[in-house]
Parts: structure tokens; sequence; C-alpha cells
């Protein structure tokens, strides 16, 4: 049986958002990438030391960048995305088939959520950074 880890669940789960089958991506999205697709990354996961090792859950930071051609497109994405990461509460993201996935305890937004233009690429972004406890 397969085990995912959090990147490869997080993954897996956005990739079901109506348009983003195939347009998620590490970091940056590949030269010539067409729009709307999202962007994610995530900081290490922060290991508690206990009497007999390390714990092997808790928190761990996350950001999913929204990017689409339009304002309202960009909101209206951007909501879907992060209905999405709200429902992860208490359930299994990424699980199917013979594939494990990972159990989300509980999910917080950070309090600023920043909409931009970025002139380079001529799309509008959100950034929907969050904390995962699994």
């Amino acid at each position: 049986m397969t085990v995912l880890n959090f990147e490869q669940a997080l993954v897996v789960e956005l990739k079901t958002v109506s348009g983003l089958t195939t347009k998620v991506f590490p970091v940056n999205a590949p030269e010539g990438t067409a729009a709307p697709y999202v962007t994610y990354d995530s900081d290490d996961q922060n290991w508690e030391k206990v009497l007999d090792g390390f714990l092997t859950s808790g928190p761990l930071h996350c950001t999913v960048d929204v990017l689409h051609t339009s304002y309202a497109n960009m909101k209206t994405l951007a909501a879907l995305v992060k209905a999405e990461i709200a429902s992860w509460i208490m359930s299994s993201i990424g699980a199917s088939s013979g594939v494990t996935g990972v159990y989300i305890q509980d999910v917080t937004f950070d309090e600023l959520l920043p909409e931009l233009f970025e002139p380079a690429v001529n799309l509008y972004r959100k950034s929907i950074g969050f904390t995962v406890y699994f």
C-alpha cells in the first residue's frame, strides 16, 4: 500500500477543483502555462520531540497561490480552493484505492490573505496561507 506525504495529498485534492486537473504546481508554474493555475509551497513539518523520539504528526504551514486572468475569476477560483481546503478538517486527504492519505485533524487560515496583480505574467494572484494539523 502506498502512503502519501502531505504535499502529495495536497496535489491530489487540489486537482479535484474545477479547472485545476492538470494545473497544480510546486512553487512556480512552468513557463507558458495558461491560467488558471495554482502553485503551492509548505514548510518542513514542525517535529516535536518527546521522550521516546519525535512525533510524526503536528502542524505544517502551507501557502497556495491562485492565479487567473481576471480579478473576478481569481476571486471565484480562490473561493473554491479555500472551500476545498476547509473541507479537509477531520478527514483523510489524498486517499484512494491502495493509497493511504493524510489524516487532517484541523485547518486554520492566516489572518491576511493578500490579493495582488503580477505584471510579469499579467495575472491576478490570491495567496491562501493556512496551517494543517495532522
